[in-house]
């Protein structure tokens, strides 16, 4: 597949290795990060709104940023975890572009991988004083995490950097591009919207980045994304939003101007619409 590696602009947020002594069930997860695991031994299933797949040693797996997921995993399963997320500026995001296989067999040059840079990083594990699947998945210090991968040396970054291509080109292999991504037009429209995601967007400034008629691009819009543009321009700021409430330690009123909302009482209303909670909601739940 002849990815442009310019959009891998993946961010390790956490790195580490958890084994389970009792089962883990942990229903209706979603987090606006990215989810690699490397099951070393054990069993398990993770559901996804795709369908139930078994888990099992030998295999790397990826779930998405805001994909709902439900997991069980067996007493005494062990497994690497890494944790990404892309800081885009004005390139699209991968997952809109691809789709991903879930699923990836690897060689033991993996186990050696995560093992090697658990080692080399250990302060990005998460810090739990037993095995408990809700204080791996509500971890209170995301934003420390990040924080710190920010403030590290560039070495260790480029370090980190160079293992989250590794890992990733397994499933890149596989990956499929979406049909849309054949539309120059509409690659252009979704550029501009991620690289204006902190302004207001309006549909005719879209028409002439797309040089089209407004109405038409409306339709073209729609049937290759399955949305109007209003809509997705609206999902991917409230995106944005539920990355940098985990992620980062500005105010919601701080957030909100970020993602192109001046009236903050309006974001409040518009993100607990959408999502289901407040923004300090969201913010208290995912920390």
């Amino acid at each position: 597949m002849g990815t442009d590696m310019n959009i891998l602009d993946l961010l390790v947020l956490n790195l580490g290795y958890v084994e389970s002594h009792r089962t883990w069930t942990v229903k209706g997860l979603a987090s606006p990060f990215a989810r690699i695991y490397y099951v070393e031994k054990g069993h398990g299933w993770i559901t996804l709104p795709s369908g139930k797949f078994e888990v099992t040693p030998g295999h790397l797996y990826l779930v998405p940023a805001f994909v709902t997921h439900s997991y069980v995993c067996d007493p005494g399963s062990g497994l690497y975890y890494l944790f990404v997320y892309e800081e885009l500026k004005n390139q699209v995001d991968l997952f809109d572009m691809y789709d991903f296989p879930f699923e990836v067999p690897v060689e033991d040059d993996a186990l050696f991988l995560f093992r090697y840079f658990c080692r080399t990083f250990p302060d990005l594990a998460l810090r739990l004083e037993r095995s408990d699947p809700q204080g791996y998945d509500n971890h209170e210090s995301f934003a420390m995490f990040a924080k710190r991968y920010r403030g590290m040396h560039t070495y260790e970054r480029i370090q980190l950097r160079g293992m989250v291509y590794i890992v990733f080109s397994k499933f890149i292999n596989g990956a499929k591009p979406k049909m849309w991504t054949e539309d120059t037009r509409i690659q252009k429209v979704l550029k501009y919207i991620q690289a204006h995601l902190e302004e207001e967007i309006n549909v005719d400034s879209l028409a002439d980045v797309a040089c089209l008629t407004t109405p038409y691009l409306i339709r073209q819009f729609k049937q290759s994304i399955g949305m109007a543009p209003l809509q997705y321009i609206t999902h991917k700021k409230l995106e944005k939003a539920q990355l940098l409430l985990v992620t980062d330690y500005r105010s919601v009123q701080e957030i909100a101007h970020s993602v192109g909302y001046t009236d903050g009482s309006y974001f409040i209303r518009l993100f607990k619409k959408k999502i289901g909670m407040t923004p300090q909601e969201y913010r208290t739940k995912m920390r």
